[in-house]
Formats: structure tokens, sequence, C-alpha cells
């Protein structure tokens, strides 16, 4: 099966502990056999997008409404500022899903 895990946060960059058990349940679908791949925030790191493999998952941390590190500039109020992050982190979902074609979606904090 293949299963998209969403979740604002991922390991190795997290605040608390539902993070760490978002990435056991990942890696365990994955050691059942399953196709997991994660989209995440860009919380952690210092790049527009990461595409890694984690314990045999793969992670990639492209979404941008939790990416609590970086900021859009004061101009915008700060509403404009979150429905522009979400439009984008939609579109990124929509790509993931056409491309990923995933048969479970689990939703994690989001």
């Amino acid at each position: 099966m293949r299963i998209l895990v969403v979740s604002n946060l991922y390991p190795p960059y997290y605040l608390r502990g539902y993070e760490l058990r978002c990435a056991l349940v990942a890696e365990g679908l994955r050691q059942a056999g399953h196709d997991v791949m994660v989209l995440t925030s860009r919380f952690g790191i210092d790049r527009k997008e990461s595409v890694e493999e984690i314990n045999g998952v793969s992670v990639r941390r492209v979404l941008g409404q939790y990416d609590l590190g970086s900021q859009d500039p004061v101009r915008w109020p700060y509403s404009l500022t979150m429905i522009r992050r979400q439009l984008g982190d939609a579109d990124i979902f929509i790509r993931a899903i056409e491309e990923f074609k995933p048969d479970l979606v689990n939703w994690w904090s989001i």
C-alpha cells in the first residue's frame, strides 16, 4: 500500500513528542512493507525544500505554513501571509497526490 503521511513537523526537527510518534508510525508502516512518503514543513532547515530518506521513509520538507523559522516580510498583513502559505501548501499537496498516488493519506497535527 502507498501511504502519504502529512505532518507539520518531523524528526530530527521537532518540538514535542507527537512528531516522534509520527516517525515511529511511518517507520513501522515502512517495515511492514508499505511505500511511505512524508510531507512536512521546512521547520529546522534553512533551504526552500529538502528531500531525504530517513530509515527507509522518503521525507519531503516542503510545506510553508508551519515553517516557523522563516517569516514573510512584515509588509503583508498576517492573514494574507497565512493564506498565501496555505494556497502554496495546497498546491504542493495536490502535486504530491498526483505524483505519489497514495492509497491512504495519514494526517498528523496539522
